[in-house]
């Protein structure tokens, strides 16, 4: 849910993974546990990510993809949450 567009690096076919989507909400008494929002975590600064290779078959659908809804907010995310 957390890819973005200028993670993924079409020429050698990778991904970067530097962030996800986190939830807040949780608490140790339980009060409010319902009560969840959702946001984009960076990693932490000690721990940069991993570059992940991307099958041409996913780069292909991910082309389409971009091509058809283009990216969703100022993160330019591939997919709302």
């Amino acid at each position: 849910m957390a890819v973005s567009r200028d993670q993924i690096d079409f020429k050698p076919e990778t991904l970067r993974v530097d962030f996800q989507i986190a939830e807040d909400g949780d608490t140790e008494s339980g009060k409010n546990s319902a009560i969840q929002r959702r946001h984009i975590k960076a990693r932490d600064e000690g721990e940069p990510g991993r570059t992940v290779p991307l099958p041409p078959n996913v780069a292909s659908e991910l082309r389409r993809h971009i091509k058809n809804h283009g990216a969703w907010g100022p993160e330019q995310l591939l997919w709302t949450y």
